[in-house]
């Protein structure tokens, strides 16, 4: 664990990129060892954390989708690796997240107007006529890029 100790320079840069990466590939199979599971023993587990029978079903679609959520730990540990240990510019590392932000909300864009379908059972009602928060986070995600004068600044922002 001395690696892990804290150092003047606020702390290793390597160590934060393997916490991150160790995270999301935590979370990724906690994920999929939740999702293999069958429906009925997924309810089981949500009825004995203690959830009332009536929101089971809701609570599951919820858990699915923070699940998914986990997946934007990869942006940070991008950045955070093409800058610090690639050496990118951060001016170039912000035109690649401007290139996959402009490219997913268009994406996002054309299933909200309807002209292509993508359906998904982790979309929200409310998302499934307007920009999904993909679009939100990966925009937000681009800014921080940008606005950051340090790669670790953008990684906490995130």
């Amino acid at each position: 664990m001395a690696a892990l100790r804290a150092r003047d320079d606020y702390g290793n840069s390597a160590d934060l990129l393997i916490w991150l990466i160790l995270g999301g590939l935590l979370l990724q199979v906690v994920a999929q060892c939740f999702l293999f599971l069958e429906r009925k023993q997924r309810a089981q587990i949500v009825q004995a954390a203690g959830v009332a029978r009536g929101r089971v079903a809701r609570t599951i679609r919820e858990i699915e989708r923070k699940l998914f959520h986990g997946v934007g730990l990869a942006a940070p540990a991008l950045y955070y690796h093409l800058s610090k240990h690639r050496g990118w510019p951060r001016r170039t590392c912000f035109f690649l997240f401007a290139a996959i932000t402009a490219a997913g909300v268009a994406v996002d864009a054309l299933r909200a107007a309807g002209l292509i379908n993508i359906e998904s059972p982790l979309l929200r009602v409310a998302e499934k006529r307007r920009l999904s928060g993909c679009s939100f986070f990966a925009g937000g995600t681009t800014l921080a890029v940008r606005l950051a004068r340090r790669p670790a600044g953008a990684v906490v922002a995130l």
